[in-house]
């Protein structure tokens, strides 16, 4: 029987991944200029007709925030400084209940301003709701949903590209990668990967058609787990194929939605690793110093 002792340990060692991959995705973005700082005062922006975006943009406060280099700079402070404080105090639901409320702030200004709405932030949004219950078995709930809501993402993407056929079409993967990564076969080089990589796929054509329906198909592997848990140890690195697939393929970076991979993870498994982890550095350490 699980006592509410490993219970609460458990959700601790979840607490800290989750959030330490947000803290660097944070980082990030900050890299990247795309905090609120870095907007520089946007004059655009696009709500779409999401009532949302509307009634936040409403209010004024994004307008307000992202002009001024004071108040930009103190709300990512801010976002940053929060999570710090979650991975400190994990057992503190207040942290991550401020966390999402200015995560959502961020989620709509940088969608906004961004001319277009990023779904891989959706991502960090949804999970950090698991950590707001007080009871672990409220918790535990909560953390089978976001499971639930993440199998059916996958499982959508791919029953809709078996009922609209583009999995059934041999030159689905070619339009795609000419579609997406046209700005690099005329000559702007990636960071990572050029042109002339590309246009070894562009001559063989199947070896595209093959990763395509490869991904689609690990898409649909996920259903699996709508009726079992017995595979989520091989479930939780099927999204990071798929999304590092349409990274390099099709210029798509997806790699925030990652976070939600963790619902996959056996909490005791992961600290049973690390602690066995860090027995045998300690034991190194030991024989090193023996030595010396």
């Amino acid at each position: 029987m699980i006592t509410a002792q490993e219970n609460n340990k458990s959700r601790i060692i979840l607490i800290r991944i989750v959030f330490g991959f947000i803290l660097l995705s944070i980082i990030f973005r900050y890299l990247n200029n795309s905090l609120l700082s870095n907007m520089q005062a946007p004059v655009l922006k696009y709500p779409s007709i999401d009532y949302t975006y509307w009634l936040i943009h409403y209010t004024g406060l994004p307008d307000l925030i992202s002009s001024s280099v004071y108040l930009s700079s103190l709300f990512d402070i801010s976002l940053i400084a929060i999570v710090i404080l979650i991975l400190a105090f994990p057992v503190q639901r207040i942290f991550a209940i401020i966390f999402t409320f200015l995560y959502f702030f961020y989620f709509i200004c940088y969608n906004s301003y961004a001319m277009h709405h990023a779904h891989p932030m959706a991502g960090i949004l949804l999970i950090s709701f698991a950590f707001w219950p007080k009871k672990d078995a409220t918790f535990k709930i909560v953390w089978e949903g976001v499971r639930y809501i993440l199998l059916f993402i996958y499982a959508d993407a791919f029953i809709l590209k078996l009922l609209s056929g583009a999995v059934f079409n041999p030159s689905q993967g070619v339009a795609n990668i000419k579609e997406n990564i046209g700005w690099i076969m005329l000559g702007t080089d990636a960071f990572v990967f050029n042109k002339d990589f590309y246009a070894f796929f562009l001559r063989n054509p199947i070896l595209i058609q093959i990763g395509y329906v490869t991904t689609v198909l690990c898409e649909g592997a996920l259903i699996v787990g709508f009726f079992t848990k017995r595979f989520d140890k091989y479930l939780f690195y099927f999204p990071i194929f798929i999304h590092m697939i349409n990274y390099i393929f099709i210029d798509v970076c997806f790699l925030e939605m990652l976070v939600v991979c963790t619902v996959f993870l056996n909490p005791e498994k992961v600290q049973e690793r690390l602690s066995h982890s860090f027995l045998y550095r300690k034991k190194i350490n030991s024989r090193l110093s023996v030595n010396i």
